[in-house]
């Protein structure tokens, strides 16, 4: 059998794995403690998708003859779209400020419209950061932001979303728009800053796993 990583024939010797999902678990284990993300694998000449591995486990390793991945840097890939996400922010902003205008003119259908729109663009970004925490195996108990913990900021947003979904509810357009207009632009703001501080944390780790690789390698 034969590995490729970006065309370069990888020093792989299959051991105890029997399957191609056990296969694939080694390669993503062996790329992650070297910092690499796999964006692209094809197994004897097929792609496949690595979140379905499960599917695999009834394929034997001995069956398999060559498998070609493509690889990138893990730190600087999840770094480029942590700073995609702090470009985004900006636009929720921009939604919010659009649902209050639109609240301003009675027109509550475009408004919850937008509402929608930018709830489902900061739930991605939030889900993002929580991939990237688990992923790096970050401890953000003791991160703070102008004196504040990551977490009660985070708490703050589900503080926010109660008091919009107050407003909705009780059909109230003036609560609906201030909490729009000061509560959920204030967190998107605690949240830009927050972004910027996992990129500056994730460069850290980055550089602690190549350190200690090459002290390994030593």
């Amino acid at each position: 059998m034969e590995i490729y990583a970006n065309g370069q024939l990888l020093p792989f010797e299959v051991t105890e794995e029997k399957t191609l999902k056990e296969l694939l678990q080694s390669i993503l284990r062996l790329t992650g403690r070297v910092d690499k993300m796999v964006l692209k694998c094809v197994v004897n000449g097929e792609e496949i998708d690595l979140n379905a591995r499960e599917q695999h486990d009834g394929v034997k390793a001995e069956d398999v003859l060559n498998i070609e991945i493509d690889v990138v840097n893990r730190g600087e890939r999840i770094v480029s779209s942590l700073d995609d996400a702090v470009q985004i922010l900006p636009n929720i902003a921009k939604i919010c400020d659009s649902i209050v205008t639109y609240l301003s003119q009675g027109n509550k259908k475009l408004a919850m419209e937008s509402l929608s729109m930018a709830m489902d663009n900061w739930q991605k970004i939030v889900q993002f950061t929580q991939l990237v925490q688990r992923t790096y195996e970050l401890n953000l108990d003791t991160e703070e932001i102008e004196g504040r913990s990551f977490e009660s900021i985070n708490l703050r947003v589900v503080d926010v979303l109660e008091l919009v979904k107050k407003a909705i509810v009780s059909d109230d357009a003036v609560a609906f728009s201030d909490a729009v207009e000061y509560e959920v632009k204030a967190q998107l703001a605690d949240q830009e800053k927050m972004l910027l501080r996992l990129q500056e944390l994730v460069k850290e780790k980055a550089k602690e796993l190549l350190s200690s690789l090459d002290s390994a390698e030593g």
